[in-house]
């Protein structure tokens, strides 16, 4: 007997990648994961910073909204992007900074950079770049 669930297809696993680092503290970020998806037309990015026994506990995630990918520059805060910022015990949405994202719609390709301001500490900027593809369209 066949079965009648369908797939959902709205969420694809992107190949990714990026690089970042916190200006204020002069910490060079190295990302141990970064994961991107393309859901219903929206770009998420996670940038994970520690992948350790109780998964990831440090993370950076970016997601720019379907209208927000036209935009040459974002300025923070913004409704084309969510943001969220989790180092230890302290976490919260980016209070400031900028995303700056082309997207390509034909080859369903985001590439750019974001600056964040840390909602804990006023004074850090977390930097990093990406680079998000859908699968069968690099």
């Amino acid at each position: 007997m066949k079965s009648t669930a369908k797939i959902d297809k709205s969420v694809e696993h992107a190949s990714k990648k990026g690089a970042g680092f916190a200006v204020a503290t002069l910490e060079n970020l190295r990302f141990t994961d970064i994961r991107g998806e393309f859901e219903h037309g929206n770009v998420y990015m996670i940038f994970a910073l520690n992948d350790g026994e109780f998964g990831i506990t440090q993370f950076i995630e970016v997601s720019v909204m379907r209208d927000g990918l036209q935009k040459k520059e974002i300025i923070l805060p913004s409704p084309y992007v969510r943001s969220w910022i989790r180092f230890g015990a302290s976490q919260g949405a980016a209070t400031g900074g900028r995303v700056v994202c082309k997207w390509d719609e034909a080859n369903l390709h985001a590439v750019g950079e974001f600056e964040l301001i840390a909602p804990f500490n006023g004074t850090k900027i977390l930097k990093g770049t990406f680079d998000v593809t859908v699968p069968g369209n690099s």
